[in-house]
């Protein structure tokens, strides 16, 4: 499903922590921003992940003087966000702290974030891509999908760090020294000169629908981070190098790419029937003892979505019925994955219809003993709810 959670916006952060943001004001915005981006590639930090892009979001905003970021500044900033809402919405990691998704030739390490499940839900949408047709637009949406898993692959390279590792559980108060030893490392982590992309395949050309200009960044004061343009475009092209700023929303940078483009080409409905049946056939192929593949019933659109659900037995007299959910796309430029499904009296009153059917059915069986319903959300991945 499409995510239910509220972002945070720029704008209550600003008026939250006017601290921070005289600390700031005075600080070179790149510099200061790609340091905090730098930390997002520590797994010391994997817990403290909402602050830290917090925290490159207002450097961007609100630096507008020339001076470097010293340790002393950042471990500040790095603190007073702990004592506002940002400290207040971190929780324990639930994730590993850089999974992998693949394409037919390659696999790419991917820094998941706060996202739920965002390398399953980013291996998705890239299946859907590599059957796209090899020309045009679409040759474009391929080639700038590549480019910045190539990016990803090459930060998680540069920094050591395996698939599936797992970093800190627990948020941390204050940044550890270690951590702070080489701020222009820092920096570095998330930087690359174009003779080091084009040694790696990646053309900046290809990377272009994801650079970040001076036009977007007055947008982002008013924005709520989980939609803002900055993790729509997370890079920065300064001179012949390129910056990460936002490593841990590459995976969403690219399905919201891949949606956007497909929205404008009025093709929404064929994504999401494409989306469907990537899920059916994944779940399909899930089953070792039950057999989901001739079980599960073809794709239906509703008004609430896109269903799918089989009904089977699963021990004597015992059956499962399952329904997948998926979302449609109708509200998705205005709120990303921010948006919520808003036809949720027509998913309830679906549900309650197959189920009360799926149960009318097991129950004519003579051996008949109980059964369980399994709602299984199929959507465009969300932020992870955080405790507020």
């Amino acid at each position: 499903m499409i995510a239910g959670t509220t972002g945070i916006s720029i704008s209550s952060l600003m008026k939250e922590q006017p601290e921070l943001i005289k600390l700031l004001r005075p600080l070179d915005p790149i510099k200061t921003t790609l340091t905090f981006s730098g930390l997002l590639t520590k797994p010391e930090l994997q817990s403290n992940c909402i602050r830290i892009e917090a925290l490159v979001h207002l450097s961007l905003t609100c630096c507008k003087g020339m001076k470097s970021p010293t340790k002393y500044i950042i471990q500040k900033a790095f603190t007073l966000l702990n004592m506002g809402i940002c400290g207040c919405m971190e929780d324990p990691a639930e994730d590993v702290f850089v999974a992998l998704v693949s394409t037919l030739t390659n696999n790419y390490r991917i820094f998941q974030g706060v996202w739920e499940s965002g390398a399953f839900c980013l291996q998705r949408v890239i299946n859907i891509v590599e059957k796209m047709p090899n020309y045009g637009v679409y040759t474009e949406i391929k080639r700038s999908t590549k480019a910045l898993l190539l990016l990803s692959e090459a930060v998680a390279e540069f920094m050591s760090i395996e698939r599936n590792s797992i970093g800190n559980g627990t948020p941390s108060e204050s940044i550890p020294d270690k951590t702070l030893k080489s701020l222009r490392e820092l920096r570095r982590s998330v930087s690359f000169n174009i003779k080091e992309l084009s040694a790696r395949g990646i053309s900046t050309v290809d990377l272009d629908p994801f650079v970040f200009s001076s036009k977007q960044k007055q947008l982002l004061q008013n924005e709520s981070i989980g939609h803002t343009c900055l993790e729509r475009i997370p890079l920065i092209q300064n001179g012949k190098h390129v910056h990460v700023t936002l490593v841990t929303a590459i995976s969403a940078t690219i399905r919201r790419y891949v949606i956007e483009k497909i929205m404008s080409f009025g093709t929404a409905m064929v994504f999401e029937s494409e989306l469907a049946r990537e899920y059916l056939t994944h779940i399909s192929q899930q089953g070792r003892t039950w057999d989901f593949h001739h079980a599960l019933s073809g794709i239906h659109l509703v008004e609430s979505g896109w269903h799918s659900s089989c009904l089977i037995q699963i021990d004597q007299g015992r059956y499962l019925h399952l329904e997948l959910i998926i979302d449609g796309l109708s509200d998705f430029l205005n709120a990303g994955f921010l948006g919520v499904n808003d036809k949720t009296d027509k998913l309830t009153e679906e549900i309650e219809s197959k189920t009360t059917k799926a149960y009318a059915a097991a129950k004519q069986g003579s051996d008949y003993r109980g059964g369980l319903t399994l709602l299984v959300g199929c959507g465009y991945c969300q932020r992870r709810p955080e405790n507020a």
